[in-house]
């Protein structure tokens, strides 16, 4: 049998810590940078070569900035591993823990860079778009007005801590069978596929934080998938790179 070498590795571990397998020890020192970058004011610790320490609940944001610098600090990371040549393959959830989180699974390709965003939705009503340029901005409007029933976006979209925010009518992200959840996912069919069309790829979904605890609050807002896209018109997706012994 060819040797073939593991998926590289990322776990999101409690609520702040970073572990690393099957990663060069410097990726260490490339996802600090990255992560303090996309997350103002944050502090990391290097534990050893394969673990990172925030000191903030980054796995567990509190409120709409923090929440808000999570996403954006995973951005930073994706693209800086992408630039170095690590690929997200899947974001894999192992545990059925309402606590746990994705293990994040990566494979070698040739280093390149590409634009990324994210969108993330929150509570029951919040559409965010992290990191998104103004031409996709206009397009989840535009999509939201035309697409979103019965009564589309609830407010104005208004920018926080630099991303831009629409609150929804109807709660459509709520877990049930009615028609405003269905209403929430035939629309996102809808964004993804105009966004899609705009050459904008979805690269990974991701569950990066845990279901935070307090009886009926968890109930009605359990954790949610943030989506990251890459921009397919900036560079071509590399081929692997050839690992197979002859």
């Amino acid at each position: 049998m060819n040797h073939i070498p593991p998926f590289a590795m990322l776990s999101l571990l409690d609520d702040n810590i970073l572990r690393f397998s099957n990663f060069p020890p410097e990726a260490v020192d490339w996802v600090i940078e990255a992560a303090t970058v996309g997350w103002p004011r944050l502090t990391a610790t290097r534990q050893d070569q394969k673990t990172i320490v925030f000191h903030a609940n980054v796995w567990s944001p509190s409120g709409a900035a923090e929440t808000i610098y999570s996403r954006r600090m995973m951005l930073h990371i994706l693209r800086c591993l992408q630039s170095h040549g690590y690929y997200l393959f899947q974001g894999i959830d192992i545990t059925g823990d309402s606590v746990g989180k994705d293990v994040l699974l990566f494979e070698q390709r040739e280093p390149t860079t590409t634009r990324m965003m994210a969108i993330s939705v929150n509570a029951n009503c919040l559409l965010r778009l992290i990191g998104a340029p103004d031409e996709v901005v206009a397009i989840t409007k535009a999509c939201l007005d035309y697409h979103f029933t019965p009564k589309g976006v609830l407010l104005s979209p208004k920018v926080v801590q630099g991303t831009t925010e629409f609150q929804l009518d109807g709660c459509p992200w709520e877990s049930d069978h009615s028609s405003r959840s269905t209403h929430g996912r035939l629309m996102i069919a809808h964004l993804f596929a105009q966004l899609s069309a705009c050459g904008w790829r979805l690269y990974g979904s991701i569950k990066q934080t845990g279901n935070q605890t307090g009886g009926d609050y968890t109930r009605r807002n359990p954790t949610k998938d943030t989506f990251y896209f890459t921009n397919v018109a900036d560079a071509l997706f590399a081929a692997p790179l050839s690992t197979a012994s002859p």
